[in-house]
């Protein structure tokens, strides 16, 4: 069964199907920009440049035994908008310590922190070796993933 459409029901159709558009693109226009307005806030005071020490974790990547130390070192770390980089991993027993290169990687959007190998064998791109979810707390940063935590406190300021 065909329908047919007088002059004025096609015009008054139409002008039903433009105002709902706009009101649709109007909501998800206003959602983008208040979205947009309310990601910098969250990930603001968040820094990752120069040397910080692990003063507590029960992360078993970053355990701390008996006179062990772990400091990671971002050097310049996040400057001009760079969210990725080396960082020296070093693990300070005493009186020996072990530093390993690293690559690491901030997700701004999500306030990730991925750290892994640089070259794997048998692999042109890095591996990582945990992504952690990060956020201050007064002077120090809290790693967080699976359950487990770390927390880094600035050793050396840049």
């Amino acid at each position: 069964m065909k329908l047919k459409w007088t002059g004025s029901e096609r015009v008054g159709c139409l002008i039903i199907r433009r105002s709902f558009l706009r009101g649709v693109c109007a909501v998800v226009c206003g959602l983008g920009v208040s979205l947009a307005l309310a990601a910098p806030s969250e990930r603001v005071g968040v820094e990752l440049t120069g040397i910080y020490q692990v003063v507590s974790s029960n992360d078993p990547y970053f355990s701390l035994g008996n006179q062990q130390e772990w400091f990671l070192d971002f050097g310049e770390g996040m400057v001009a908008g760079k969210a990725s980089g080396s960082v020296a991993v070093s693990l300070r027993r005493n009186p020996h310590v072990k530093v390993r290169i690293m690559a690491w990687q901030f997700l701004p959007e999500r306030s990730l922190l991925v750290i892994g190998n640089p070259y794997h064998e048998g692999a042109r791109r890095a591996v990582a070796a945990g992504g952690w979810i990060l956020r201050m707390d007064s002077k120090d940063i809290v790693c967080e993933r699976d359950g487990f935590q770390f927390v880094l406190r600035r050793a050396i300021s840049p």
